[in-house]
C-alpha cells in the first residue's frame, strides 16, 4: 500500500508519521461571479430573489467549491476574510492569513456592531432582497477558522452573520443550534457547544499551552491564565501585521505539530483543508411571512486584527422556503406564487397580485356578475366591533361568494391607524381580520378557504395627520384570489 510521509519535528526529535493513501478526496475551489452563483445555485424552492449586491474585501474573497466527502457540504459558495485558493490542501500552516486590508485602519458593519463590540478588518458580504412564497425559510452552511484552537476565548474572535430584515427588525440567523447566540470561534469550539465543531488542528505552542487546556499556563485563576495566553498570542500576532498585501504568513519557530495531535484528527479533513477548525453543517433557518419583502446580508468579518482567515461554506441549492406547521399560531394560507408581481415587491410596493390575477377577478362568471365590488369594512377608534353598516356590506359580499366560493378563496388585510405602538396595532389589526371572517363564516354556514393578513399601521390608505383620515386607516380589505 502507497503512503504520504509528514515529516515533523516536536521538542528536537525527528519522526515520521505514516498516512495510508486516501484516495483522490479533495476541496476545489475556483474563483466565480458570486452574483451568478446567488442567482441561478443557491435558491431553490418556493423562493424569488432580486436586487444582488457583492461587496468583498478583495476579489479574492469569494468562489465556488466542490469536494468528495471532505466537508459535509458537497458544493456551493465560500467565502472567506482571505484568498479563498489558500484554504484547500494539507493543513501545514498554523496561520493561514492574508491582509485585504492594509491600511491598518478598522471596518465598520452596521449590523455587526449590534452584535459585536470589537474592531473589524477584511469584511466582505453578500446581500439580496427576496420573496418568500411560504412562511419559514432555510439554508446550509459550515463556518471554518484559523484561529481555531489557539484564539478560543479570546479577542481574536472571528464571525459572520446571516441578518433577514424586513420593514420593522434585523435579526441574525447565523446561531448556536436551540440558543440565540451567533456562531463565532468563541461560541463553537473544542470547548464550548464542541458536539456542533470539528477539530482539524495539529499544531501545539512550544510552551505551557497546551491544546484543550481551559487553564494552560500553570496556577492561578482560569482568568488570570487566560489573560496571561491572550497576551501571548497578541505578542505572537503582532509579528505578523505589517505584513505585505496578500501574503501567507510563514510558521514562527514557537509552534510545531504535535504526534499526539495528528492522531487525533480526520486524516482525510486534514490533507484537505488549512483550516484548523471548523463546524459541522448547520442550519440558518427563519419564520416569515409569505409573499412579503425580505432583506438577507451574507457577511464575515475578521476580529481585532486582518490576520488568521476564516471562512463560511454555503450549500448549493439549499435556500428554499416550505411550510411549516409548526410554527406557533400557524394559520394557513393559499398559494398566490403564480400571481405575484414580483418587481412590484421588490420595489417597494405594497400591491402583491399581478395585473392579470386582478382582471379575473372582474371578469364575467357563472351569476352573470361583470365587475365584483369588493368591500373595505371600517372600524371605530380602537375597536373590533363591526358596526351595522359595514355587517350590510358584508352580507352583501357573501351573497356573491356563494356563487364563485369554488373558483375563488380571499384574503383579509387588517390595517389600523397610526395611534398606539407597533405591537399593540398588529394585535388589533389581527382582532378585526377575525371579527370579519368569524361573519362570513356564520353568513356562509361552511368553512371557507381564506388568509389572513395583519398589516397594522404599515400601509396607510390615508394620511395619519387628521381625525378623519385616520377613520379612513382603521379597516379590513376583502381581496379575491383565484383557487
Amino acid at each position: 500500500m502507497n503512503s504520504i510521509k509528514h515529516i515533523c519535528f516536536c521538542s528536537g526529535v525527528f519522526f515520521l508519521v505514516l498516512f495510508p493513501a486516501l484516495g483522490k478526496a479533495q476541496i476545489k475551489i475556483e474563483y466565480a461571479n458570486v452574483e451568478e452563483w446567488i442567482t441561478k445555485k443557491f435558491v431553490g424552492e418556493g423562493v424569488f430573489i432580486g436586487n444582488i449586491k457583492v461587496n468583498l474585501a478583495g476579489k479574492e474573497a469569494a468562489g465556488v467549491f466542490s469536494n468528495d466527502g471532505v466537508l459535509q457540504i458537497k458544493e456551493g459558495l465560500v467565502i472567506s476574510t482571505g484568498n479563498i485558493k489558500t484554504i484547500a490542501g494539507l493543513n501545514d500552516k498554523y496561520n493561514l492569513s492574508t491582509k485585504f486590508n492594509t491600511t491598518g485602519k478598522p471596518e465598520y458593519d452596521i449590523n455587526l456592531a449590534k452584535i459585536i463590540n470589537s474592531k473589524l478588518f477584511d469584511i466582505s458580504f453578500i446581500e439580496f432582497d427576496f420573496i418568500p412564497y411560504n412562511n419559514s425559510i432555510e439554508f446550509n452552511y459550515q463556518f471554518g477558522s484559523d484561529e481555531y484552537p489557539e484564539y478560543v476565548s479570546s479577542a481574536f474572535n472571528d464571525i459572520f452573520a446571516f441578518f433577514i430584515s424586513d420593514s420593522t427588525e434585523t435579526r441574525n440567523i447565523a446561531l448556536v443550534p436551540g440558543k440565540n447566540i451567533p456562531v463565532s470561534v468563541n461560541t463553537i469550539n473544542n470547548l464550548k457547544d464542541s458536539v456542533y465543531y470539528i477539530d482539524n488542528n495539529v499544531f501545539d505552542l512550544s510552551t505551557r499551552y497546551h491544546y484543550k487546556s481551559k487553564a494552560s499556563f500553570g496556577g492561578g485563576s482560569l482568568a488570570q491564565n487566560n489573560i496571561k495566553k491572550e497576551s501571548l498570542l497578541m505578542k505572537m500576532k503582532n509579528i505578523f501585521i505589517n505584513r505585505k498585501p496578500n501574503s501567507v504568513v510563514s510558521e514562527p519557530p514557537l509552534i510545531k505539530e504535535s504526534e499526539e495531535l495528528l492522531k487525533l484528527v480526520d486524516k482525510n479533513l486534514y490533507k484537505n483543508l488549512q483550516l484548523d477548525g471548523i463546524t459541522k453543517k448547520l442550519s440558518a433557518k427563519a419564520y416569515v411571512e409569505p409573499y412579503k419583502k425580505y432583506h438577507l446580508k451574507i457577511i464575515i468579518a475578521d476580529v481585532s486584527d486582518n490576520v488568521y482567515d476564516s471562512a463560511v461554506f454555503l450549500e448549493k441549492g439549499s435556500f428554499f422556503t416550505k411550510k411549516d406547521k409548526e410554527q406557533p399560531n400557524f394559520k394557513d394560507y393559499l398559494d398566490l406564487s403564480d400571481q405575484l408581481d414580483t418587481d412590484k415587491i421588490l420595489n417597494g410596493n405594497s400591491n402583491k397580485l399581478s395585473n392579470n390575477s386582478n382582471k379575473e377577478v372582474v371578469r364575467k362568471n357563472s351569476v352573470g356578475i361583470d365587475a365584483i365590488n369588493l368591500p373595505t369594512i371600517y372600524f371605530d377608534f380602537d375597536s373590533y366591533v363591526i358596526k351595522k353598516s359595514e355587517m350590510v356590506k358584508i352580507s352583501e359580499f357573501v351573497k356573491i361568494y356563494q356563487e364563485i366560493k369554488n373558483e375563488y378563496g380571499f384574503i383579509l388585510e387588517g390595517h389600523t391607524d397610526i395611534i398606539g405602538n407597533l405591537d399593540y396595532n398588529y394585535k388589533l389589526s389581527e382582532k378585526r381580520n377575525l371579527a370579519v371572517l368569524d361573519l362570513i363564516q356564520s353568513l356562509l354556514k361552511e368553512e371557507v378557504n381564506y388568509s389572513l393578513k395583519s398589516e397594522a399601521y404599515l400601509f396607510p390608505r390615508e394620511t395619519n395627520k387628521t381625525a378623519i383620515r385616520r377613520a379612513s386607516n382603521r379597516r379590513v380589505e376583502i381581496k379575491l384570489i383565484k383557487k
